[in-house]
This record gives C-alpha cells, structure tokens and sequence, in this order.
C-alpha cells in the first residue's frame, strides 16, 4: 500500500520509456502510425515539437521517482480517491476547416494524473484489466475527463472499438454545440462548447462496462436525510420544481453598507470591463471580488485590517449569519443537557483570518479550548473549535479529525482540504458553505463530509448563505440550474441528474454583473442578429449550390462514364498481354528475374479484379475510384486527370445531395427548381425576420424581458436576526437519531409529530434498492 507520495516515487525504465513514448503519441493521435486517421498534415518540424511534449510528459513521469515499476513486479493496481487522475489530456487539436468536426477544447493536465496513465497503461499492456479505480465522482463537466478516466482502465476496450487516439473518441461521441460570444474585439463570435453526445447508448455501455458506478441508495448506503438551505425547490420522482414562497426556507441576506459601497466598485469595473475592447480577464475578477466581498469585506479590502475578532465577524453578514447558527445548536443540545452535535464551516478563501473566527467562537460563543480527547488508550488535548488547512499536518489533521468524530471537538473551519478524504460524519448535523463553488461535484464532495453512513443524527443541514445582491444569488442559481438537468452519460430509465456538461459561460457572469439594460440589450440582439444572418447565408448558400446542381449533375454524369470506358479501356489492354491470355507456369516463370515476376503477377491480379468490375451492375460510384485509382497506381499512363475531374464533380453531387436536399427532405430525383422556389420563399422569411430583430420595437421587447430575467434573478434578503431565526426553527431536527428516520421519506417533518421509523419502512428501503439493482441489470444486458 502507498500513499500518493509513494506513488509519485514509481517510474520506468528507459525501455518503458519507449513503449510509453508510442503509446501517447498514439493517444494523442500524433504518431505516425495514426496521422491518417486522424487527418494530421502536419511538417517533420511540427511534429518534433510535438514529439518533444511527449517527451516532456515522460519526464514528469519519471521525475524525482526511486524505483521502476517493471522491477517491483507488480500486477495490479488500486487508486482511491482517483478523481485527482482525471486530468491527463489538456486539449483536443483544432482541425482543419474542411473537416466535419471541429474540436478545440482545453482543459487541465495533473502531475498525479500523467503519472496514473504511465503506471495504469503499463498494467494493462502488461498483465491485462489489473486496474481499479475508487472515486465518488469519476468526472464532471468535460469531455476530456471522460477520456481520461476511461484511458486509466478501458485500454483494451478503447481499441476493440477502433477508438486508438482521443481525436477519434471526440469524433465517435462528442457532440459540439455553438454559443455566441463576445470577443476581445466586442465583437459576437462562434464558441464551440460541448453539451451532449453522440451514440450515447454506446457510451454508456463503454462507461459501465468499466465504471460500476453507483449512488448511495443504488448501493444500499443507508444515510441520513439531507435537508440544503436555501431550499428552494423539492423533487418528486426525479423532477425537480419549485416550492411556492410560503414553503420555501431561505439563507437571503441583506449587505452591509460597506458591501454595498465595495459592490457598486465592483460593478463599475465590471461595466468598464466591457466598454471598448471587452476585458474578459477583468469581468471574471469581478465575479471573485463579488464573491470575495460578499464573505468578508476585508478580503476585498485587503488594505484595510480588522481590529479584533468581534470586528471581523460583525463587518460580514455572512459569517455572523453562520456564528449565530452554531450558537443555536450549541444553545439547543445544553438546553436539553445532551451532547453537543458537531458542525463544519467550509470556507475557501480568507484562511488568514480563520484564527479570528476561531477566536470569535470561543469568546463570544463560549466553545472551549484544551479539552482532554482521549485516543488509543492515551489522553491528548484538544480546543473544541479548531482550524483545518493546508498548513496543518497530516498528523494533525488526523487527530482534530478523531477528536471530531469522538464529539471532543465541536467545529471544525476549513478550506478546500476538508473537502474530500477527510470523514465527520458520526456526530455531525450542520455543515456551513460559506463560499460556493460553482461546480456541482465540489459541492457534493463537500456534504460528503458529513451527509454519509455511520451518522447518529437522522437529519444533516447542508447551509449556504447567499448576499443579496452579490455574485452569491447568481452562483446558486447556475448551481441549481446544473444539478437539476439530466445528464447525458449517467441518465438511465431509474436514475436522474448526476453530473452536468456545461461549464461557466463569462457572459453569463456579465448578465449577472452588468444593471445597464440597454448594454445588455445590445450584446442580447447583437447574437440574435450574428445567428439569424448565418441562417439568411445559408440559405443563401444551398440557393447557389442548387443553381449550379444541374450543370454538376451532368458533368458528374458525363466524367463518371469516361472513367468507367477508361478502366473498361484498361480491362482490354492488360487483358491482351500474352501472359494473362496464357498463364505462365511455376517453370516458365522462373526465367524472369523477381521484379519482372512481380509484375506479371500484379498484372494477372489487377486483370481478375477488372473483370468483377465489367460484370458488376450497378457500379457504385466509390467502387469506381476505388479501382480506378488502383489501376492508376500501377499503370503510369492510365489517365489520372479522369479521377480528378469525376472525383471533384461527384464531391458536388453528394455535398449538395447531403447537406442541401436532404437536410430539407429532398433527394436528387426531385425537381430542382421548385427545390429553388422553396428555398427563395425562405430566404425572404429569414430576411424579413432579421430586419425585425434589428427593429426599434424588437429592442424595447428585448430590454423588458432582460428586466423581467434580472427581477427574477434578484432576491430580498433579510437581517441576520431574521435569518437565524429560520434556521433556528429547524433545530428540533437535531433531536431525531438516525434509527428514527426512514432513508426514503427525507422531506422535513412536522414540528412536534415525531414518529419512530418502522422496520417495515427499512424492509421497503431495502425492497427498493433490489428494484433499482434488477433495472440496472437489464439496462445493461440491452
């Protein structure tokens, strides 16, 4: 067993090196062995360069390691936590324009994730499938990890689908998609972004065939019920919608003036940001100094310093929010003379001043400090708010995590450390999202903490407050919106949403920041007017193409029957050489040296194949080229111009077949200019739609359903007081043990009517879990 700093340690010799080397390339599909699949035309020099990436790539594999994996003998390997190796492809190359698909997607590379794909190839080109992954989430939002996970533990299965290199991946299953966009220039441009699949059946089945991936239920995990705050929405049998006002519990808070102040800052230099040249890399600034402000003014006033604890948390809605809801649990459970439940503050910026909200909930709140933890058989000490990050040692992580999960210590404050590989879940109820993180699969490692099997309590609270007015309310929402749509890859008939394709789009961020509804207006109809003159071009486009059908069409017509009397032609002259009249025996052709032998047996075989093609009817117009060109190969006078001028001709029938006719339910066989008068008819209706979004009234239309989206976009906070007093109506969940839940019912129960679960309930729980494993199957099998 190693840890991750032992598996760095592990490398390859140089002879691996090699066969590593050759196995990238070919992934990439930049080898030569795959440059015609992948329709790579690129110089010796661009392809050294690429070469020297490779090689850059093994050197990061090798670096700093002390032993080679085909020396250690082993046979098998078990990566848990193994979403950090999921970034080991940073990009798809862009293809040239004439092809049908055009990939230019970015992502992110790891030192982790090189260094998985080395070892993991090397198993499985070794031994065979010796290679187990352990990981929550496999992937999220991008198509590169889906390749990447897959490439760790599908070699095998990759290849048995011709599928040899990640250009070949994308174009079997990813479906690109087109947003418009603003650009450094202002202008509206094409962005391609991947939101579906092709052959998603077959994904699928690739992905399970070596993905078992199962949710909680699925797997019969019995968890407590997850009650998030701000709730907003309740589902019912998979479908998400939206609770009526009165039943909705919200986290809504009101700024305070100085967030206000430092707001209006911040959405000035969103606003400037798109004035003249667009400032992408300014507008995404202000989504973090947004978020930044609406945590703690001080993280957006770094200048400025609080003078003490009381100071910090007073200044920020937010965090005095979360201060207050702690005190009222803490205040509930001594109340009640009872164990005081455990609680986790999750914040992942502004770890300088955690000390000050550590300092806050002991002097303020009353939690104390050097309490005894007692731990295999020996006392330790231990403060019962205490602070987790990346500066704390893992020995130290370790026991503030047993003293958690022994209910010595009562709140931990933590960044992005806490959020995965770290358990405390046994006494904990409330987990605070003080920074949102736009990514649903983080959010969902971070419950994780706490929302998971072994909890006493029945009930966990996952709360994120949000300031009004802030890019909090927006994150939320795209939040909500992510987790609420099916996804394409893990959607089967008993499973919704899981995982989302889209990522964050910077326009987004600039509706959310920008309050001047004319400029929003303009960017709204300048993508309007961009989409709808590409469709007035191609209209426009297949028009020409039409107009030029018939004269194509006969030109086809008349280069495909002075090909085929070419070869016919050909057929005659091989087949009046003596040695194809008379077949030569073994002994007369003994007399030849070896290349005049070749040639006549080329010949004779090239004559067998010209004699199929004289009986074939019909021919079909690729077995036409196919021959042709093989003959021409073989014969230096056989006419290529004939192939070139029938094969460009018959390039234009099938364009104009493919993505003209038949693209609007026509064929070849219809008449072509009644063809024309359908699409003249369009034209004048795409044209007339055009002028009308380029109308004064289209524009006043456009800037009341902006205002209408930003109302509904917008939210009325309330005091902190107000708020904690929601919150605090919940806690009489706090006295609901996980015996007294039932795992299938986890909506909020009435205050007061507290009732035992039945054992009939968990008969049910695990009646269910054997429906949804039997349904699982059969997808499978089909």
């Amino acid at each position: 067993m190693l840890t991750y700093e032992g598996f760095k340690k592990i490398g390859f010799g140089d002879k691996v090196s090699d066969e590593l080397f050759v196995e990238l390339a070919n992934v990439l599909g930049q080898s030569h062995f795959s440059k015609e699949k992948s329709g790579s035309n690129k110089s010796a020099r661009d392809t050294e360069i690429e070469y020297q990436k490779y090689r850059e790539k093994i050197g990061v594999g090798i670096k700093n390691t002390i032993a080679d994996i085909e020396t250690l003998g082993f046979d098998y390997i078990v990566i848990d936590e193994a979403h950090r190796c999921k970034n080991v492809f940073d990009s798809v190359k862009l293809k040239e324009k004439k092809d049908t698909k055009r990939f230019n997607i970015q992502g992110q590379v790891s030192e982790t994730g090189i260094k998985a794909f080395f070892l993991c190839n090397y198993i499985q080109r070794k031994v065979g499938k010796n290679v187990c992954l352990l990981t929550a989430t496999p992937f999220t939002n991008s198509a590169l990890e889906i390749f990447s996970m897959l490439s760790l533990v599908a070699y095998e299965n990759l290849r048995g689908m011709n599928i040899y290199n990640i250009n070949e991946f994308f174009e079997t299953f990813v479906l690109p998609t087109y947003e418009y966009v603003a650009n450094y220039k202002n202008e509206i441009e094409e962005k391609e972004v991947v939101k579906s699949f092709n052959n998603r059946l077959i994904l699928q089945k690739l992905i399970y065939n070596n993905i078992n991936y199962k949710t909680g239920e699925e797997a019969g995990v019995k968890r407590p019920c997850k009650i998030n705050l701000p709730k907003v929405n309740t589902t019912k049998d998979g479908v998400a919608t939206k609770l009526p006002p009165n039943k909705q519990i919200l986290t809504y808070l009101k700024p305070s003036v100085r967030q206000e102040i430092n707001q209006k800052a911040i959405i000035n230099l969103a606003r400037s940001s798109t004035q003249g040249k667009l400032d992408m890399a300014n507008l995404l600034r202000s989504l973090n100094y947004s978020l930044d402000n609406a945590l703690s003014p001080f993280l957006y006033e770094k200048e400025e310093q609080p003078a003490n604890a009381s100071e910090y948390v007073d200044e920020s809605p937010k965090i005095k929010y979360i201060m207050e809801c702690i005190r009222s649990v803490k205040q509930y459970h001594e109340k009640r003379k009872e164990h005081v439940s455990g609680q986790v503050v999750y914040m992942n910026r502004g770890k300088q001043y955690f000390p000050l909200i550590k300092e806050y909930l002991e002097t303020d709140v009353g939690y104390q400090r050097n309490v005894d933890f007692i731990s295999g058989g020996r006392k330790y000490k231990v403060d019962q708010v205490e602070i987790i990050d990346s500066s704390v040692s893992p020995a130290k992580k370790e026991k503030v995590k047993e003293a958690f999960l022994a209910g010595d210590c009562k709140v931990i404050i933590g960044t992005a450390t806490i959020r995965e590989g770290i358990d405390l879940q046994k006494k904990g109820t409330v987990i605070y999202n003080g920074y949102p993180d736009w990514n649903p699969t983080d959010v969902r490692q971070l419950e994780g903490r706490v929302w998971r099997q072994g909890n006493e309590y029945g009930y966990v609270r996952v709360v994120m407050p949000l300031v009004q007015d802030s890019m909090d309310v927006f994150i939320f929402q795209k939040l909500e919106e992510k987790s609420n749509r099916i996804n394409d890859i893990w959607y089967r008939g008993d499973r919704g949403n899981v995982l989302d394709l889209e990522s964050l789009d910077p326009e987004e961020v600039k509706f959310a920041l920008i309050t001047n509804l004319e400029e929003l207006a303009k960017v709204e109809i300048a993508k309007q007017v961009k989409i709808q003159s590409r469709k007035v071009e191609g209209i426009g486009h297949n028009i020409s193409v039409l107009k030029e059908f018939n004269s194509d069409y006969n030109r086809y017509q008349r280069y495909r029957e002075e090909l085929i009397k070419h070869i016919q032609y050909w057929a005659k002259t091989i087949g009046d050489y003596d040695y194809v009249k008379n077949p030569l025996s073994k002994e007369q052709l003994k007399k030849y040296d070896e290349q005049r032998r070749k040639l006549i047996k080329n010949d004779v075989e090239l004559y067998d194949d010209l004699k199929k093609f004289m009986e074939t009817v019909p021919l079909e117009d690729k077995y036409i080229l196919q021959l042709a060109r093989k003959v021409a190969g073989r014969k230096d006078y056989f006419d290529h111009y004939r192939i070139e001028y029938f094969k460009e001709y018959l390039a234009r029938i099938r364009k104009a077949e493919k993505s003209v006719l038949a693209a609007a339910g026509y064929t070849i066989d219809d008449n072509i200019d009644e063809v024309i008068s359908h699409f003249s008819k369009d034209l004048e209706k795409a044209n007339a739609e055009l002028a009308r979004i380029k109308s004064t009234d289209h524009r006043k239309e456009v800037v009341d359903e902006i205002a209408e989206k930003k109302k509904a976009m917008a939210v009325q906070g309330k005091s902190i007081a107000d708020r904690v007093k929601d919150f605090k109506e919940l806690n009489y969940l706090l006295d609901y043990k996980f015996t007294d839940v039932d795992p299938l019912v986890c909506e909020i129960p009435t205050k007061g009517l507290k009732q035992k679960a039945t054992k009939t309930g968990d008969f049910k729980f695990k009646l269910q879990v054997q429906r949804k494993r039997a349904k699982a199957k059969l997808l499978l099998l089909n």
